[in-house]
């Protein structure tokens, strides 16, 4: 007796996948700003003060030393001329017999007080004179720095890949199994 046999076997697909990829890589923006404050500078040179005593020292009496020399020269050629008057009257005094008057007497006239003239007078006024200067200054204003960098992006894709294979190949057997001859013995 003849059998018949039926192997089959299925096939089976394989699939090997590679998914996408995407990466994205985002460097955000930088957005910095500094500020420098404004700066003055202020400088106030000094005032120039100038005190003139010259005529107020010259009206107390301080002269300058050409003019102080005059006035000695004058002063002694008067007190020259006033010795030689005061002289000149006590030797007229002495020769005077009728008013009898001693060596004694003149010396002591000579040597009293004599008497002085006091004068009210008007002083010169100190002059004073004030020169100003400016007021120096400078200015930095200042400002504003903005540094700025944009953003930068990176983007990379590589497209997702689907391969199919066949894994187990399918087919259908057929046997057949015994014989078609009966031997008996």
């Amino acid at each position: 007796m003849i059998d018949l046999q039926v192997h089959q076997q299925f096939g089976r697909i394989g699939l090997q996948i590679s998914p996408y990829e995407f990466n994205l890589k985002i460097k955000p923006a930088d957005f910095e700003v500094k500020q420098y404050p404004a700066q003055i500078e202020v400088e106030q040179p000094a005032a120039v003060l100038d005190i003139d005593y010259t005529a107020f020292r010259e009206s107390l009496g301080y002269r300058n030393i050409e003019a102080q020399a005059e006035y000695f020269r004058q002063d002694s050629q008067q007190t020259c001329a006033q010795g030689i008057m005061r002289r000149a009257q006590q030797g007229e005094e002495l020769s005077d017999l009728s008013k009898k008057i001693s060596i004694a007497q003149i010396a002591e006239q000579s040597t009293q007080p004599k008497e002085r003239n006091l004068q009210l007078v008007r002083l010169e006024p100190v002059k004073i004179s004030v020169t100003t200067k400016d007021l120096q200054w400078r200015v930095d204003a200042g400002g504003v720095d903005i540094e700025f960098t944009p953003p930068d992006i990176q983007a990379e894709f590589r497209q997702g890949d689907v391969k199919v294979y066949i894994e187990k190949e399918p087919y259908i057997r057929f046997e057949a199994v015994g014989s078609n001859l009966d031997i008996k013995r």
